[in-house]
């Protein structure tokens, strides 16, 4: 299965889209990521004019960045195990 999106069920977790990648979109999208990583350093700037937020879960670019590190990981194994993702709202 490659489906991209299915929709929440009422009173699970929070509301939103469940997110599913199939094996291939997965190896797609670990390379997209590995292309756009050495752009990243470009958004430092605008990130912290447009979406920083002191104080809150994600409260600057290096918070950011080491969020979308840690999920490159993730990614990139999944990648090289062959496997599909599930992205769950939080």
């Amino acid at each position: 299965m490659d489906a991209d999106v299915f929709p929440s069920e009422e009173g699970l977790w929070r509301s939103g889209p469940l997110i599913a990648r199939g094996p291939r979109s997965v190896a797609r999208l670990n390379r997209c990521r590995q292309e756009a990583a050495p752009a990243l350093p470009q958004l430092r700037e605008p990130y912290a004019r447009h979406a920083a937020c002191p104080g809150r879960w994600i409260a600057d670019f290096d918070e950011f960045t080491a969020l979308l590190s840690g999920w490159a990981e993730v990614v990139g194994e999944a990648r090289r195990r062959r496997w599909g993702l599930i992205g769950l709202p939080i």
